[in-house]
């Protein structure tokens, strides 16, 4: 699964990865400058979602380092047949159906359901059009 991430030098187009380390780091000074989404302007990574897995007015929030961060509520087990391409509209070869309320069970049953040549094709994240179609920052 992908995760948006905005920063104000490349916007959304960052991936992470981890690097385990026992080296002695520095930290980074934290962001301190306007916020780079701005959902209730824009929404487009709310419109371009092939699963709605991404909520249109909900936040999760979260404190780090003392100061409060906000971002969307996101349903994982939607997103996960989105980046799973189990649906068409992901680049998936099939659509395999969503139940409404899909829980993690019906997305490992979903997967069973998968074309084999999809597996094959599969070595990363199908969908991503939240990433792909997000213009942040946006002042």
């Amino acid at each position: 699964m992908e995760w948006l991430l905005i920063t104000p030098d490349a916007g959304s187009k960052v991936r992470l990865s981890s690097i385990l380390t026992e080296a002695e780091l520095e930290p980074s000074p934290m962001y301190s400058g306007d916020r780079l989404c701005r959902r209730e302007k824009c929404s487009v990574c709310v419109s371009v979602c092939p699963t709605n897995a991404i909520d249109r007015d909900g936040y999760v929030e979260v404190e780090i380092g003392g100061k409060i961060f906000k971002y969307a509520r996101i349903n994982k087990t939607l997103c996960r047949y989105g980046t799973s391409g189990l649906i068409r509209k992901a680049l998936g070869r099939q659509d395999i159906e969503i139940p409404k309320n899909p829980t993690a069970e019906d997305y490992l049953k979903a997967l069973g359901m998968e074309d084999p040549w999809q597996k094959m094709e599969r070595a990363a994240s199908m969908c991503g059009r939240c990433m792909i179609n997000c213009p942040a920052p946006i002042k």
